[in-house]
């Protein structure tokens, strides 16, 4: 016993270095930044025009501060300027403490010459070649330095530096450099601010984290009944930093879902033509070296102002709910577009993380799993953007989750529990259609557990035995009219009549669906993880393997410490029967998903399927081969189903040997910090 307490305190130990020594970096990473931050003076705009002309308020250079420089005269219409061979700036005496941009504008004669840029600050030398330029407008090269306390700068015609009178190297006509300009200093401020937060907000979940396992009385497990505190603590931190990083439009199809909104409000509302495009990012979709124009997106004098008036609501405004109690709020207050979208997208984190704490709560197994799966990167991405899938996500999480409770942990079933389930099946139906096939999970309920009482008679397991025959009876007839029913309404939606078209040519549709999921396999796991925006920023392989690897060493963690502190391993509580039929309701809904695109696929290849009879959509399934627009999020709600059933003994109990709290805070950083450094890099910088 002592042995084993004296390799818990080394353990601790061990964990609470670590954990100090990230808090530091971070600290130390933070205060860079905000001294940086604070560094920068947006006064300091220095642009020197190498010519006199009377359009231009210009400099003329003179000999103090160009030295070593041969100005020779162009004299040539439309060749204003200097031709030179190598051109010494020297900048000691114009207290310069930061530099971003320096902007280089040659002739048309001089605009295929190679030539370099010499940058000496603080002993250090930097130089950029003309094939280092990040943009172009017309004869224009631009340069990112990011340097501070520069001494001077050489623009030279050959990558030697001039050394006195020697000339080497052809010249090169310059008509003007620019050395940051208010855009340019204000832009990369900002990215400093963002970092900063971003930085901050780190540092303070890395203490809740230090806070849980450090100071409260944890062995190597946190307990499951504080997991659903940490996570809604985690996710609150986490979504909103990815909120504000992704920016609007950039998310699959928010722009739709935005007009989406305001239609289920019964309005016809552009949102793209009444905000005049906010904020140019509709220029950065599957564009990568597009960047977000921070001085046009955080622009706070353009209030939101929607023309139309509001009315009552349709019922299917449940979709985009707290997305549309944001803009309701920012249309009332008259805020800025900027902070309505924002506190849009938080309202939609509140309720993601709120839900899904909730049914971390319920679930009485596989904790640890659910919160793995709840904080995937695409949830991290879809949880906090104004798509349907901030509330369906979690509401599909709670109906499992509470199909679970009532399984393992309710003693009784009562009316208000199959209420619940009912409103949560309406929602999700009234979201998507396709995962109403999660009500089919009430089968795994037991019989035994039903005591529905209507005060005039009771329903339960002793009544059902003693009527069944009965029951039966009664069923057959509402089963046939409910399969009738459906049936009908089936055939007035074109889903429903593709789906009875797919059931109808089995062979044909099941082929294609198979084809579909073969081909493009790797890519919806990597949806899963990565590939964010518009699929346009992609994450390297190697995290993609990570997180499937520790998904799925966290769907074997199935175990606890008991009073005497020794290793409980839970065995597996379903049935064979319940794992059968988990996996074919799992791969049925998959192919359903994949199905639900058929649609989509033969709209954007030219057919027009409204008014197509079931007959003629039957022969559409010998015509394609693979299905399009299926993305990896819309199988997310299936991901519990397929992984809750894993249980196995001896892979458990070689995981209860190590330390799994330091385990997930080691995955969930890294997942974090690497989404956060790509999107960063993708948008920002």
């Amino acid at each position: 016993m002592a042995k084993k307490m004296n390799v818990h305190i080394k353990n601790k130990k061990k964990l609470k270095i670590i954990l100090s020594g990230i808090i530091i970096i971070f600290l130390f990473l933070f205060e860079i930044n905000y001294n940086t931050y604070k560094e920068i003076n947006i006064k300091e705009i220095f642009n020197i025009m190498l010519f006199d002309n009377n359009n231009y308020s210009s400099e003329i250079i003179d000999n103090s501060t160009i030295k070593n420089t041969e100005i020779v005269d162009i004299g040539k219409e439309n060749s204003i300027g200097i031709s030179v061979n190598n051109y010494y700036l020297d900048l000691k005496n114009k207290k310069y403490d930061y530099i971003s941009t320096i902007s280089v504008e040659v002739n048309e004669k001089s605009k295929s010459d190679n030539y370099s840029i010499t940058i000496y600050s603080d002993n250090n030398i930097i130089q950029y070649s003309s094939d280092d330029f990040i943009c172009s407008g017309n004869d224009e090269r631009i340069y990112v330095i990011n340097e501070a306390n520069i001494d001077r700068i050489t623009i030279s015609s050959s990558t030697e530096e001039f050394d006195n009178e020697e000339k080497n190297g052809e010249t090169i006509d310059i008509e003007q450099i620019n050395i940051n300009s208010s855009e340019d200093i204000h832009q990369v401020k900002m990215t400093i601010l963002a970092k900063s937060i971003i930085l901050f907000l780190t540092i303070i979940l890395l203490v809740i984290v230090y806070h849980i396992l450090i100071k409260s009385k944890l062995k190597d497990k946190v307990p499951n009944n504080k997991l659903s505190n940490i996570f809604f603590c985690i996710s609150i931190i986490i979504g909103t930093i990815f909120s504000i990083l992704f920016p609007l439009y950039q998310i699959p199809d928010e722009l739709t879902h935005i007009n989406m909104m305001y239609s289920e409000m019964n309005m016809k509302v552009n949102f793209y033509n009444e905000t005049k495009g906010f904020g140019d990012t509709t220029r950065i979709m599957h564009n990568y070296n597009e960047k977000v124009n921070v001085n046009k997106y955080f622009k706070f004098d353009n209030k939101l102002n929607i023309k139309e008036n509001y009315k009552l609501p349709s019922i299917s405004l449940v979709r985009h709910f707290p997305q549309m109690v944001g803009m309701f709020v920012g249309e009332i207050l008259k805020l800025p577009i900027i902070v309505s979208i924002t506190l849009a997208e938080f309202l939609a984190v509140l309720f993601y993380s709120f839900v899904c704490s909730k049914a971390l709560k319920r679930i009485p197994i596989k904790k640890e799993l659910m919160m793995a799966i709840m904080l995937l990167p695409i949830c991290l991405q879809q949880m906090g953007s104004f798509s349907y899938d901030a509330v369906l996500l979690p509401m599909c999480f709670y109906f499992i989750s509470y199909i679970f409770y009532l399984k393992f942990d309710k003693k009784n079933i009562t009316l208000k529990d199959y209420i619940i389930l009912l409103i949560l099946l309406i929602i999700i139906a009234l979201i998507k259609i396709p995962y109403i096939l999660l009500g089919m999970l009430i089968f795994l309920l037991p019989i035994k557990k039903i005591n529905i009482n209507f005060h005039i008679f009771k329903i339960d397991y002793d009544y059902i035995k003693d009527n069944y025959k009965k029951i039966i009876l009664i069923l057959i007839p509402i089963i046939v009219l409910v399969i009738i029913s459906i049936v009908k309404i089936l055939c007035k939606i074109n889903y429903g009549r593709i789906l009875i078209a797919a059931i109808l040519e089995l062979k044909s549709s099941v082929k294609i669906i198979l084809n579909t999921l073969w081909m493009y396999k790797f890519g919806y796991i990597k949806e899963l993880t990565g590939n964010f925006g518009w699929f346009d920023t992609p994450t390297s392989n190697i995290y993609t393997i990570f997180i499937v690897i520790c998904v799925l060493i966290i769907s074997f963690i199935n175990f606890k410490k008991d009073k005497n502190n020794k290793q409980v391993v839970f065995n597996n509580p379903f049935s064979k029967k319940e794992i059968v039929f988990m996996y074919t309701l799992g791969i049925i809904m998959i192919l359903l998903i994949v199905l639900s695109m058929f649609s989509w696929t033969v709209y954007v290849t030219g057919y027009s399927i409204d008014n197509y009879s079931i007959q003629e959509l039957k022969s559409l399934f010998k015509v394609f081969h693979t299905i399009g627009g299926v993305q990896g999020r819309y199988f997310l709600p299936i991901i519990p189903i397929l992984l809750i059933p894993i249980y196995n003994e001896k892979v458990t109990k070689f995981l209860s040997k190590f330390n799994i709290s330091l385990f997930l805070i080691i995955y969930y950083l890294v997942v974090f910090i690497y989404m956060m450094i790509v999107v960063l890099f993708r948008y920002w910088i």
